[in-house]
């Protein structure tokens, strides 16, 4: 159940995927990738050239963050599978937070909330409850 979650959750934030209005000239980078908007920075001068390279270093942060997110979801689970619910929660908050600090978070949010469930549920047997 956990790594089917995970698998599907995969991918799905790997940069910019909602719509903006950055800069000056409120470019839409929605779907861009750093490396289209450093292209476009090469090929225009002025103002548009320095726009698309802040875009270029802004886009760039939610890559790695997006990336990030995906290996602490990786770690929640593999910590997860060990019985480490604590840990493991601390790590998909981790991913859930990287993501948030652009959106709310939709990609990490359901993960967090399986492995919530599953620390109750195995805090409620070791305690004879159920």
């Amino acid at each position: 159940m956990l790594t089917t979650l995970y698998a599907a959750r995969c991918g799905m934030w790997q940069g910019c995927d909602w719509h903006t209005c950055f800069g000056p000239l409120k470019v839409d980078l929605c779907k861009l990738r750093s490396q289209q908007t450093r292209l476009l920075s090469e090929a225009t001068s002025g103002e548009e050239s320095q726009v698309w390279a802040e875009a270029t270093d802004w886009l760039l942060q939610i890559e790695r963050d997006a990336q990030a997110a995906e290996a602490a979801a990786a770690d929640a689970v593999r910590l997860a599978q060990k019985l480490d619910f604590s840990l493991a929660e601390t790590r998909i908050a981790e991913a859930a937070n990287l993501e948030s600090k652009y959106r709310t978070s939709v990609v990490w949010e359901p993960l967090a909330t399986l492995i919530a469930e599953l620390h109750h549920s195995a805090t409620s047997a070791q305690n004879g409850q159920t």
